[in-house]
């Protein structure tokens, strides 16, 4: 007999019945499974923040697998955050396991925020669109989201659920930019800092300034430096391919890394936005020759050492003695703040029925699948019986069968379908078609 579905009206849906594993993987009960866990400017100290990204970098390192329905992780290290995000108990797990190796197992629980389901979501694009940032309205968090995500796909660890995320929380940010103010004037860690250094050493107009570092907060440095009118601005980094590049487009020098002893000896004021697992600047290595010089540090973890502050002569700023200074700026942007809170609500909602939407469709999609199992189940049982017919009898007994499925599950489709996603009614609806285990049984 045959059992083909070609002449079935709803043949689509049934074809996408028959691999359920085709929407299962494309977001399928994914939204309640969302997780965010991690610490920011806001719940820990700087200290502690440093510890946790060296940490959170390792335990990023080692983890590499191919994405299925319930696993996906990205990992999140900035200047003000250290974050991982995933589906189910996998960010908590690899946080878990940084703080062990932080050594601050037993205080992590006192330092960290998490958030699940839709209020993971709006964390998400509000970090995205500036609003959990330091310095409120920031928009480098968004290339550094990209970057995390990046590096996560090329270890196999980003799955649909993280990528659609991505790229709403995008959406969010483009929204505010375009239709509040949030974005004007300093934004940034960076700028603020070198405002808050550039103050402190007053002002470098005819001075020399070295820049540590190449990478997306180290080239924004060079860009604000660059209009201050400094006599020399000097880039310093590993790879003089990249400090070279960033260097001419600045008119600045490039010097290799080796050459930051003999360069400080020169700079008025030093700026370091560059990962090091070592101080690069300590009390043995910074000239004794009784100069002034600001530093700035705005790495994570910090390159140089606290102690340096107690030197004749050296003025030292980090991300925490910044602090003050970025709470101050955010003050001047309360407004536009309150219209970007409403886009993301907005686009928040959105994205939870987008979710939700999906989750309808996954139900629809098992449900059919179930009831074509029936039915040909059925015919099977029957085969004997319908021997008789010729071929066009039988294809009256398939359309009919199909007839008999679709009117039957007629209602419970359209229900679902203007449900919005409710959780309560995919649940009864697969627990009366047997597409759920009944644990009570």
């Amino acid at each position: 007999m045959s059992t083909t579905t070609e002449a079935c009206p709803h043949a689509a849906h049934m074809s996408v019945a028959k691999c359920p594993s085709v929407i299962g993987h494309a977001l399928s009960g994914s939204m309640q499974s969302i997780r965010v866990i991690g610490v920011s400017f806001r719940t820990a100290e700087l200290g502690d923040r440093e510890k946790l990204a060296k940490a959170l970098r390792e335990v990023a390192s080692r983890t590499i697998h191919a994405v299925t329905d319930d696993t996906e992780i990205a990992f999140l290290v900035t200047c003000n955050r250290i974050e991982a995000y995933g589906l189910a108990n996998e960010p908590r797990d690899a946080f878990t396991q940084a703080a062990r190796l932080a050594g601050i197992g037993d205080r992590v629980g006192t330092l960290c925020y998490s958030f699940a389901g839709d209020e993971a979501v709006r964390h998400l694009f509000r970090m995205v669109c500036g609003l959990d940032s330091a310095v409120l309205g920031e928009n480098e968090i968004v290339s550094q989201v990209k970057d995390a995500w990046e590096a996560g796909s090329e270890q196999g660890n980003i799955g649909p659920v993280l990528r659609t995320l991505l790229d709403r929380a995008l959406i969010a940010n483009k929204s505010v930019r375009r239709h509040t103010k949030i974005g004007q004037g300093k934004t940034s860690v960076a700028s603020v800092g070198i405002s808050a250094a550039v103050s402190q050493c007053g002002g470098i107009k005819g001075r020399h300034v070295a820049i540590v570092g190449a990478g997306q907060m180290a080239e924004l440095c060079l860009k604000y430096v660059s209009g201050l009118q400094a006599s020399q601005v000097t880039i310093l980094n590993r790879s003089m391919d990249r400090a070279t590049r960033i260097a001419k487009a600045f008119e600045a020098e490039a010097r290799p890394l080796d050459a930051l002893a003999e360069t400080l000896a020169e700079t008025d004021l030093a700026i370091f936005a560059v990962t090091s697992p070592n101080f690069l600047v300590n009390k043995d290595t910074l000239p004794t020759d009784g100069r002034l010089r600001t530093l700035l540090d705005l790495s994570l973890p910090r390159v140089v050492d606290p102690a340096v502050s107690e030197s004749e002569g050296v003025i030292l700023l980090d991300l925490e003695s910044i602090k003050s200074a970025c709470e101050e700026n955010s003050e001047h942007r309360s407004y536009a703040a309150m219209q970007a809170e409403a886009i993301v609500e907005e686009q928040v909602a959105e994205t939870i029925a987008y979710f939700q939407a999906r989750h309808s469709n996954d139900t629809i999609a098992e449900l059919m699948h179930r009831a074509e199992e029936i039915r040909q189940f059925s015919l099977t049982k029957a085969t004997h019986k319908l021997a008789s017919l010729n071929e066009t009898e039988r294809q009256a007994v398939e359309e009919l069968t199909r007839r008999i499925v679709l009117g039957l599950l007629e209602g419970p489709i359209a229900d679902l379908r203007a449900s919005g996603g409710c959780h309560l009614k995919r649940q009864v609806v697969k627990r009366i078609f047997g597409l759920i285990e009944d644990k009570a049984s």
